[in-house]
């Protein structure tokens, strides 16, 4: 999947780098980004928390 992304809003992307993209239900286009382990790894506990009541939640 591709997405645009405005370059002056965030961290500069290079090849190999690791990117978490959030979509909130009902958007075409990311609300949110975060570039690098350390920092996807601080947000990790909240999406592995999060798992349990997205088993109801449909996708599209």
């Amino acid at each position: 999947m591709t997405f645009l992304r405005d370059d002056a809003a965030g961290v500069p992307l290079r090849l190999g780098d690791q990117v978490l993209v959030g979509l909130s239900p009902g958007l075409t286009h990311p609300d949110r980004t975060v570039v690098g382990e350390a920092d996807i790894a601080s947000v990790r506990a909240g999406i592995v928390a999060a798992l349990p009541a997205s088993r109801g939640t449909s996708c599209g």
